[in-house]
Protein backbone atom coordinates (compact mmCIF):
# COMPACT_ATOMS: atom_id res chain seq x y z
CA UNK A 1 0.00 0.00 0.00
CA UNK A 2 1.47 3.76 -0.98
CA UNK A 3 1.08 5.86 1.19
CA UNK A 4 0.94 9.83 1.03
CA UNK A 5 -0.70 11.03 -2.11
CA UNK A 6 -4.35 10.52 -2.46
CA UNK A 7 -6.07 9.81 -5.44
CA UNK A 8 -9.27 8.87 -6.86
CA UNK A 9 -8.58 5.04 -6.72
CA UNK A 10 -7.85 5.70 -3.17
CA UNK A 11 -11.04 6.59 -2.65
CA UNK A 12 -12.58 3.49 -4.83
CA UNK A 13 -10.49 1.44 -2.77
CA UNK A 14 -12.66 2.90 0.45
CA UNK A 15 -16.00 2.76 -1.12
CA UNK A 16 -15.16 -1.10 -2.17
CA UNK A 17 -14.17 -1.78 1.63
CA UNK A 18 -16.81 -0.26 3.02
CA UNK A 19 -19.30 -2.01 0.96
CA UNK A 20 -17.80 -5.19 2.03
CA UNK A 21 -18.11 -4.06 5.58
CA UNK A 22 -22.18 -3.90 5.13
CA UNK A 23 -21.85 -6.81 2.92
CA UNK A 24 -20.16 -9.13 5.17
CA UNK A 25 -20.75 -7.15 8.70
CA UNK A 26 -16.53 -7.77 9.54
CA UNK A 27 -14.62 -5.18 10.89
CA UNK A 28 -12.57 -3.54 8.10
CA UNK A 29 -9.07 -4.97 10.30
CA UNK A 30 -10.51 -8.63 9.54
CA UNK A 31 -11.06 -8.13 6.29
CA UNK A 32 -7.69 -6.78 5.73
CA UNK A 33 -6.22 -9.92 7.51
CA UNK A 34 -8.06 -12.60 5.63
CA UNK A 35 -6.61 -13.55 2.30
CA UNK A 36 -7.68 -11.53 -0.74
CA UNK A 37 -10.66 -12.51 -2.16
CA UNK A 38 -11.95 -14.61 1.36
CA UNK A 39 -14.88 -12.39 1.29
CA UNK A 40 -16.09 -13.83 -1.62
CA UNK A 41 -17.55 -16.95 0.85
CA UNK A 42 -19.01 -14.59 2.77
CA UNK A 43 -21.71 -12.92 0.27
CA UNK A 44 -23.71 -13.76 -2.98
CA UNK A 45 -22.54 -11.23 -5.74
CA UNK A 46 -22.73 -11.89 -9.09
CA UNK A 47 -19.06 -12.97 -10.41
CA UNK A 48 -19.39 -9.51 -12.48
CA UNK A 49 -20.11 -7.13 -9.42
CA UNK A 50 -17.84 -9.33 -7.07
CA UNK A 51 -14.95 -8.88 -10.22
CA UNK A 52 -15.46 -5.16 -10.06
CA UNK A 53 -15.44 -5.30 -6.13
CA UNK A 54 -11.93 -7.05 -6.30
CA UNK A 55 -10.63 -4.56 -8.93
CA UNK A 56 -11.43 -2.15 -6.97
CA UNK A 57 -9.75 -3.76 -3.67
CA UNK A 58 -6.66 -4.79 -5.68
CA UNK A 59 -3.13 -4.08 -3.56
CA UNK A 60 -1.53 -2.23 -6.11
CA UNK A 61 -3.30 0.86 -6.87
CA UNK A 62 -2.65 0.94 -11.41
CA UNK A 63 -4.63 -1.75 -11.00
CA UNK A 64 -7.70 0.00 -9.79
CA UNK A 65 -10.25 1.54 -11.80
CA UNK A 66 -8.56 5.29 -12.10
CA UNK A 67 -12.16 7.18 -11.97
CA UNK A 68 -15.35 6.96 -10.36
CA UNK A 69 -16.72 6.91 -14.04
CA UNK A 70 -15.00 3.81 -15.07
CA UNK A 71 -16.48 2.38 -12.01
CA UNK A 72 -20.35 3.49 -12.75
CA UNK A 73 -19.24 2.32 -16.56
CA UNK A 74 -18.42 -0.96 -15.51
CA UNK A 75 -21.41 -1.41 -13.16
CA UNK A 76 -23.78 -0.51 -16.14
CA UNK A 77 -21.81 -2.66 -18.66
CA UNK A 78 -23.22 -5.77 -16.35
CA UNK A 79 -26.55 -3.99 -15.98
CA UNK A 80 -26.83 -3.53 -12.28
CA UNK A 81 -26.95 0.47 -12.82
CA UNK A 82 -29.26 2.32 -15.20
CA UNK A 83 -27.81 4.74 -17.31
CA UNK A 84 -27.64 7.89 -15.32
CA UNK A 85 -30.66 10.88 -17.02
CA UNK A 86 -29.43 14.05 -18.72
CA UNK A 87 -28.91 16.98 -16.12
CA UNK A 88 -32.24 18.74 -15.64
CA UNK A 89 -31.73 21.94 -16.90
CA UNK A 90 -31.93 24.63 -13.71
CA UNK A 91 -35.13 26.75 -13.85
CA UNK A 92 -34.72 30.46 -14.88
CA UNK A 93 -34.19 32.71 -11.89
CA UNK A 94 -37.17 34.69 -11.31
CA UNK A 95 -36.71 38.51 -10.50
CA UNK A 96 -38.22 40.45 -7.66
CA UNK A 97 -41.25 41.54 -7.38
CA UNK A 98 -41.25 45.45 -7.49
CA UNK A 99 -43.38 46.83 -5.54
CA UNK A 100 -45.49 49.34 -6.90
CA UNK A 101 -46.67 53.08 -4.54
CA UNK A 102 -49.92 53.84 -4.91
CA UNK A 103 -50.58 57.68 -6.36
CA UNK A 104 -50.82 60.32 -3.39
CA UNK A 105 -54.60 61.25 -2.78
CA UNK A 106 -54.84 64.33 -4.18
CA UNK A 107 -55.76 66.96 -1.67
CA UNK A 108 -57.65 70.34 -3.16
CA UNK A 109 -56.73 73.91 -2.94
CA UNK A 110 -57.82 75.60 0.36
CA UNK A 111 -60.00 77.70 -1.73
CA UNK A 112 -62.33 74.55 -2.13
CA UNK A 113 -62.39 74.62 1.60
CA UNK A 114 -61.16 70.97 1.96
CA UNK A 115 -58.20 70.89 3.52
CA UNK A 116 -58.63 74.17 5.46
CA UNK A 117 -59.07 73.37 8.81
CA UNK A 118 -62.91 74.00 8.01
CA UNK A 119 -64.68 71.06 9.69
CA UNK A 120 -65.42 69.81 5.85
CA UNK A 121 -63.49 67.58 3.43
CA UNK A 122 -61.42 64.98 2.85
CA UNK A 123 -58.75 66.91 5.15
CA UNK A 124 -61.07 66.85 8.07
CA UNK A 125 -61.82 63.39 7.99
CA UNK A 126 -58.82 62.46 7.55
CA UNK A 127 -57.43 64.15 11.02
CA UNK A 128 -60.93 63.99 12.67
Amino acid sequence: MQVGTVHPHSDLYALAVTALVLLTGNDPQELWLEPAGQWRQQVHLSPAIASILQRMLAADPDDRFQSAPAVLHALQAVGTVAPLPPAPVPPLPVSPTVAVNPPPIPVASSASGVGSGSGSGLGSWLLG
